[in-house]
Parts: C-alpha cells; sequence; structure tokens
C-alpha cells in the first residue's frame, strides 16, 4: 500500500510540475505580446515626436530663410540709397578682415 501511495503522490507531483510548465509557457507568451505592444506604442510616439520636430525644423528653416531675404532687401535699398556709405562700410570691413587675417 505504500508503494501505491507513492506511486499516486510521484504521479501528482509530475501532473503539477507538467501544469506549472504549461503555465510558464502561457506567461512567457502573454509577455512576449505585452512587450510587443508596449515596442508599437513607443515606435509610433517616437514617429510622431520626430515628424512634429522636423515639421518645426521646416518652420524655423522657413523663417529663417524670410528674415534673410528681409535683410538682403534692406540692404540692398541701403545701398541704392547711400552708394558713398555703403562703399565705406564695405571698405571698413575689408579693412578690419586684412588686419585680423594678417595678426594670426
Amino acid at each position: 500500500m505504500a508503494r501505491t501511495e507513492s506511486a499516486e503522490a510521484e504521479a501528482d507531483l509530475r501532473a503539477q510540475v507538467e501544469k506549472l510548465k504549461t503555465d510558464l509557457a502561457a506567461m512567457s507568451d502573454a509577455i512576449k505580446t505585452l512587450a510587443g505592444a508596449r515596442a508599437e506604442e513607443l515606435k509610433s510616439s517616437a514617429r510622431t515626436e520626430a515628424e512634429s520636430l522636423a515639421a518645426q525644423g521646416k518652420l524655423a528653416a522657413s523663417r529663417a530663410v524670410d528674415q534673410m531675404r528681409s535683410v538682403e532687401a534692406e540692404a540692398m535699398d541701403m545701398v541704392r540709397e547711400k552708394p558713398l556709405t555703403a562703399i565705406a562700410i564695405a571698405a571698413g570691413v575689408g579693412f578690419l578682415v586684412g588686419v585680423v587675417s594678417r595678426g594670426k
């Protein structure tokens, strides 16, 4: 009889181990599924943020180009209105560049 009880206990233990293996496999699959879903969420969020930053960069570049065109137009107007002043400024800048580059 002791042998029968021992065999039953061993069979019960093996069944429990198999159940644990099955449960662990199921948990592993669930974790993989959750991790995959979270990874997709993070990718989507990163993609959205990158698109937003790219749009902001394009807007800033566009504003910088507009501002440079405005400065260029103002400079051209000044040259037309005061050509001698423009020549004097250009000569002064040229002189300063020459002095600075000669000093090195």
